[in-house]
């Protein structure tokens, strides 16, 4: 997230940019809101992990926590997704010299999309196979990751396409 803030606040400083500077100036925003999202996600998900494994040693609460410990993840892959959806939104004003560095970004993004929902395909396990909550989560990470390759392939097609020949 924090080399898509740094492509778009270099895009926006550019002499010579031609684009939407108040569209680029809302991506950057959003970006810099995910990145802040994305920071607690993970503590959430510490210490949605620790109240689990409490519950689990004292044998009470383990439902709710264990459905925690699947919400909080999912959250943090959505909010990778969003920033996926960022570069998207920002490759065609971004100046074909930056280009490169938000293909970077949206291949991070899209990787940190896959490893986060490893984490709710462990979690997932976890639950009874007729659990409604394992549907739902199942489906919940099948669209993020999804989304997140289809909306990774649309920047880097549209990335290398804004290249010049060389």
């Amino acid at each position: 997230m924090a080399l898509l803030a740094l492509t778009l606040k270099v895009a926006s400083r550019r002499k010579n940019f031609s684009g939407n500077r108040t569209r680029l100036a809302k991506l950057l925003d959003a970006a810099n809101k995910e990145s802040a999202r994305l920071l607690r996600y993970a503590d959430e998900d510490i210490s949605a992990y620790q109240q689990y494994r409490d519950c689990l040693r004292r044998k009470r609460g383990v439902e709710a926590a264990l459905r925690r410990i699947i919400e909080s993840p999912l959250a943090a892959a959505g909010s990778a997704a969003r920033g996926v959806d960022i570069c998207a939104d920002a490759v065609t004003l971004v100046p074909w010299s930056v280009v490169s560095d938000l293909g970077a970004a949206a291949t991070m993004l899209a990787g940190c999309v896959r490893a986060i929902l490893l984490t709710v395909d462990v979690n997932i396990s976890q639950l009874p196979a007729a659990s409604k909550l394992r549907r739902n989560a199942r489906k919940s990470r099948r669209d993020l990751q999804r989304g997140a390759m289809r909306r990774l392939e649309q920047v880097l097609k549209q990335a290398r396409d804004r290249l010049p020949a060389y």
